[in-house]
């Protein structure tokens, strides 16, 4: 389903086991958030909302409060950035492909 509308990819679960975030194509790559059972999916990042044109690894952090993520934007290389779980303040971190 890679690349397909709604396809998933990338998926990780949140600590608690209750959540799943992962790359979900509607209209580009996002970062969206979804149950277990695959349910209540938000999309919580869309690639234009930082100007990126892929976005990739989404992880929550081990105490469950950020995403780290990888995104490329147009003319850069890929950079490393975290978010809070619900999408806010996205920031870049480092020059990198994989936040693991």
């Amino acid at each position: 389903m890679n690349g397909e509308r709604g396809g998933r990819r990338c998926p990780s679960f949140h600590p608690s086991g209750e959540k799943i975030s992962h790359i979900r194509y509607e209209n580009g790559p996002n970062i969206a958030i979804m149950d277990t059972c695959g349910k209540n999916i938000k999309i919580i990042l869309k690639a234009s909302d930082i100007d990126a044109i892929e976005l990739c690894h989404p992880r929550f952090s081990p105490d469950g409060s950020k995403i780290v993520f990888s995104a490329q934007r147009p003319r850069e290389g890929s950079m490393v950035w975290v978010m809070n779980t619900d999408g806010s303040n996205p920031v870049a971190l480092a020059v990198g492909n994989e936040p693991d």
